[in-house]
């Protein structure tokens, strides 16, 4: 950890947390500081262990549409839009069985820090949902 990047750049991680573990598909949270400040962030991932890779947003299809309806969302909760580009940063939500019931598509402000969270029911969300994962996502 010394001599990464990760740690010249002047960040690191405090710790993480597993939120999804089935299947293959690994979605996490991890805690990230910048030494010397008090800034900290949380940021989410979905790897895909068959294949060895981060989903991120390619677990979606129809992506404009579906930031359009977190954006209504969040209007509905604090009265105001703003500018939604990506979708790679997400949870999801489980049961205490482990199976997946909604996913909390989490945006930030300008200075990085979270501020609006859109969430969806499975049943809002399937649709948007690639074949590739959807199956996954959905079984018991």
């Amino acid at each position: 950890m010394r001599q990464t990047p990760l740690r010249e750049s002047q960040y690191g991680f405090e710790k993480y947390k597993i939120l999804f573990d089935k299947k293959g598909l690994l979605n996490l949270s991890m805690k990230i500081q910048s030494y010397g400040s008090p800034w900290e962030n949380t940021k989410y991932y979905l790897f895909d262990i068959n294949d060895d890779t981060e989903i991120g947003e390619n677990l979606f299809i129809n992506k404009k549409m579906l930031l359009n309806l977190c954006n209504k969302k969040i209007k509905n909760q604090v009265g105001k839009c703003f500018n939604m580009k990506s979708l790679s940063q997400y949870k999801i939500n489980t049961n205490n069985m482990g199976k997946g019931v909604d996913i909390s598509f989490i945006f930030y402000d300008k200075s990085g820090y979270p501020q609006y969270l859109a969430l969806f029911k499975w049943k809002e969300i399937e649709n948007f949902i690639s074949k590739k994962y959807k199956n996954l996502l959905l079984q018991e």
